[in-house]
């Protein structure tokens, strides 16, 4: 028993390295590290809709655009058209859309944010009453050195 608890002390910093190696190495999540993806919130009372919401990047500098994603899809996976999504927590013009007539099931928005750097702006989703936030974290940008 003494030598399997001490040969597990000898194993247990190199597991862990091996872990830690693991989890810092690319993965198919690496692909989604640009954007903030919340969701999917549903199904709606109305209308049985499931959405998500998608901000890309998830941190910006200031005055620079950010892209807003919502999609819509029924019970069923299909995506749906022609369902009112209204935005909130960000300046935008126009603040409400309908997802995409052409099956696409969704609304997209391209803003230029002109909050302050160390300001996290929570933008906020909402189709039929039901609501998905996520943050978007403004940074500073380089400096010029004027």
């Amino acid at each position: 028993m003494m030598m399997k608890t001490k040969l597990a002390r000898a194993l247990f910093p190199l597991v862990l390295g091996a872990v830690l190696l693991v989890q810092s190495g690319c993965g198919p999540q690496d692909e989604q590290s640009a954007q903030n993806k919340v969701g999917p919130a549903g199904p709606t009372t109305q209308n049985k809709l499931y959405f998500d919401l998608a901000i890309a990047p998830h941190t910006i500098q200031s005055g620079s655009t950010v892209s807003i994603i919502v999609k819509v899809w029924d019970s069923a996976g299909n995506m749906a058209s022609d369902v009112l999504v209204i935005l909130s927590g960000i300046v935008i013009d126009p603040t409400k859309a309908t997802t995409q007539t052409d099956g696409n099931g969704w609304s997209g928005w391209i803003v230029k944010v002109k909050d302050g750097p160390g300001t996290i702006v929570n933008i906020t989703a909402t189709v039929e009453g039901m609501s998905l936030t996520a943050p978007l974290q403004i940074i500073a940008g380089p400096t010029t050195g004027q």
